[in-house]
Order: structure tokens, then sequence, then C-alpha cells
């Protein structure tokens, strides 16, 4: 490993690590970038963002945060560090051990009691890799708390009746629709009531429905386009109150998509949405990405 030189965190790295992310992420399920936000924060430490450079090209990196929670998981005690996984070019796989070495050196003057990280099946070796370097699954999030299901549009439409939808209407349905993101994702009222209205708003806005009985709510979904590659779609929100209505919502969705001439479309089961798994897979979807977080005690 001779050849590799770690350097800490320099204004306009930020830019290289877009570039590898664009590399890494085009064959995912759901493509996303690592952190976008962070060298802007008020805590931002240069020292825990590191890149792995042969010669004058960089090859590899590894974020983190300092916080005190981090997405799908609870307050850490203390001072904590949510730490995304080393992003390596195909080619130089072999310096995500590197960059995980040099990590937690630098972590462990840092006064650090525990490092946590989300590892999937999308991200190649990603588990095993932390679990090499002393990782253990968090008792309440181990492999499978989250998966990623996606449906080949080029398989065709699916003829089910799904006479029960409505179309989303903002002054009908806002307050009721907001209830279910505000209790799942512990997210203020007011933020969820913006975001759906801000979704409604969209032009690539794909799906957009509803299902109500005796003017009660029994289910509601939205969906749109990844950010990053277009021809992908995922329900960004999705309820229903049993599989009958969840599969008019999924239907429907699969069948929009395909009038657009969108490519995949993709589900995201986690927590309350986990005993729909059965309906799912009855609706020919497949398993493409299955999730763990898993963390590292320092002290």
């Amino acid at each position: 490993m001779s050849d590799y030189v770690i350097k800490e965190y320099e204004i306009g790295f930020e830019k290289q690590h877009r570039n590898i992310d664009s590399q890494i992420i085009k064959d995912w399920a759901w493509p996303f970038e690592g952190f976008t936000d962070i060298y802007e924060s008020s805590d931002f430490d240069p020292e825990s963002v590191l890149s792995c450079f042969k010669g004058n090209k960089m090859i590899g990196y590894i974020a983190s945060i300092f916080m005190a929670e981090g997405p799908a998981i609870n307050k850490i005690e203390g001072m904590g560090v949510y730490m995304d996984i080393p992003r390596v070019l195909a080619e130089y796989e072999e310096v995500a051990d590197l960059l995980m070495e040099n990590f937690l050196d630098v972590i462990k003057t840092k006064g650090v009691k525990l490092i946590r990280t989300r590892a999937n099946t999308m991200r190649k070796n990603s588990i095993p890799l932390v679990k090499k370097w002393g990782f253990v699954p968090h008792p309440d999030f181990k492999l499978g708390y989250k998966i990623y299901y996606t449906y080949d549009l080029s398989k065709g439409k699916i003829n089910l009746p799904t006479d029960d939808l409505q179309v989303f209407d903002l002054d009908r349905d806002l307050d009721d629709c907001a209830k279910g993101p505000s209790k799942h994702f512990k997210t203020p009222i007011k933020n969820v009531k913006k975001w759906i209205t801000e979704t409604n708003a969209r032009m690539d806005l794909v799906s957009h429905y509803v299902i109500r009985k005796n003017n009660e709510l029994v289910g509601y979904c939205n969906a749109y386009p990844n950010p990053l590659v277009k021809d992908i779609v995922a329900t960004y929100y999705i309820e229903a109150k049993n599989n009958h209505y969840m599969k008019q919502l999924i239907v429907k969705t699969i069948n929009d998509c395909i009038d657009k001439k969108y490519r995949l479309f993709l589900i995201d089961l986690i927590g309350y949405l986990l005993p729909f798994k059965k309906l799912v897979e009855s609706l020919n979807f497949e398993n493409a990405c299955t999730w763990e977080i898993l963390e590292k005690k320092l002290q």
C-alpha cells in the first residue's frame, strides 16, 4: 500500500468525493451520495474526513459526522460519531481497509465513545468490511431491519383493481396524511405538512394517492424519481391499514410508472412496513438490498 497517501479534508475535496460517488453508485438499486452537507456544518472536523490518493488521483474517501443521533438510530449517550462506510473506486477496493485503519486511529484521539454506521448488501462487501474492524450489529437494527424491494417495470402492468384510490387533495387530505410520517419518523407535524405540500407541487411527481373509508384515512402514498438516477422511482412514503389497501397503492403506482416510461420501481420496507413483505414478494418484486446498523465501542 506504499503507493497510497491518506490526506485530511482540504477545500475542494468535496467535488472529488462527489465524482467518486457518481462512479460507485450507478449500479445501486437506489443510488445516493455520501454526506453532502457536512462541510459547512459548525461542528465539521476536517481530520475525521479522510481521502486516499494514488499519485494525484483521489481513489476513495471516508466521512463521518460528530453527532448525538444519526439516520434511523437512537441517541448516543455522550460523544458519538456516525460513519459513512468507505467509498472507493472499484479497481482500488483494497484501500477501504487503509481508510478504516486511519479513520479509527483519528477517532480514538477525539474522545469518542461509540461509532455507528449503516451497511447494506447493495454496497459490495460493506458488512464484512466493518465487521472485520470490530463493528457488531446493533441489537435493535440487525440485518433485515430495512429492505429495498424493486420491480422491473419491463415486466409490464399489474392487472388488479384499484377502485378504492383517490388522487390526493391538499385541502381534504393534508392534516390526516401528515400524522403517519410524523409518528413513524418522529418528525414535527408542521415539517411533515411542509414536505407533503412541496411533494404535491413537484413537476416529477409520479403518484400521490389516498384511500378513505367512512371519511377515515386507511391508505396513503406518494412516489417520485431518485434525485440522481431519474429512471428509478420510489415511494417516499406509503402506509395502509391492511394488505388489500396496500396492494392497490402499490399496483397503481407501478402502473403509473410504466405509463410515464420509468425503468425501475422501489419500495423501502422498514419498521411498520415489514409486515407487508409477503405481499410485496407476491407482486413479483425482488429483494434488492438488505440493511443493518452496526456499532463499535471505543471506551
